[in-house]
């Protein structure tokens, strides 16, 4: 088991628990709803006062894939806080997205970790996301 596989399985288990917590709560607090629109906004100012480029989300792990460039690193954490914050006002977001991003991020730092060479470093970001 890799170190990078490691960090992938904690990323999910933390996020699907979490998914659960806040949809539980939502269903028994019908109230989180009239929140959508506050953790809309808050997201928004959020990416683009903090995101250093994040919110070109799963077209910014691409583009570091094609360019070999680094996948800026708050950008696991800010898909991961406002995927959850979504979920827990009602909001719609795919996992897939959630998946790709948090991936990309998480075996950047791990090819940066190894100082792995530019095509290792893609393939690697490839099989991450």
């Amino acid at each position: 088991m890799t170190e990078g596989s490691v960090y992938r399985g904690a990323a999910a288990w933390t996020f699907l628990t979490s998914l659960d917590i806040v949809t539980g709560f939502r269903e028994t607090h019908l109230v989180t709803f009239a929140l959508l629109s506050v953790v809309s906004v808050f997201i928004a100012w959020l990416y683009r006062n903090h995101g250093r480029g994040a919110a070109r989300g799963n077209n910014l792990v691409i583009d570091c894939v094609v360019s070999g460039k680094r996948i800026p690193s708050v950008m696991a954490p800010f898909t991961f806080v406002c995927f959850v914050a979504t979920h827990l006002a009602g909001g719609s977001a795919g996992r897939e997205v959630m998946a790709v991003q948090i991936g990309g991020t998480i075996t950047d730092f791990v090819s940066g970790r190894f100082k792995l060479g530019e095509y290792d470093h893609q393939d690697l970001i490839m099989a991450g996301a």
